[in-house]
């Protein structure tokens, strides 16, 4: 089961979700460099559906922006 979709949600998930969230908005230049580097992996990826992500159902934008949230693909 993927990384979201898990009922029910952990306090340390929701952290991670809202900082992703968050880091939309405000976000430090290292935030971005990270992001940046993980959405253009996501882009390639066969598990990228209208940037959600099929395997953990999360929304990608959001979740590369989270420095606690990982992907097997991700170099980090």
């Amino acid at each position: 089961m993927g990384c979201c979709t898990e009922t029910p949600i952990g306090i340390a998930k929701l952290k991670s979700i809202l900082q992703g969230w968050s880091n939309i908005i405000w976000s430090s230049e290292k935030v971005r460099r990270i992001a940046h580097e993980r959405i253009e992996i996501c882009v390639e990826c066969d598990q990228n559906n209208k940037n959600f992500c099929i395997d953990c159902g999360c929304w990608i934008p959001a979740k590369a922006r989270s420095l606690e949230e990982h992907c097997k693909k991700w170099n980090d």
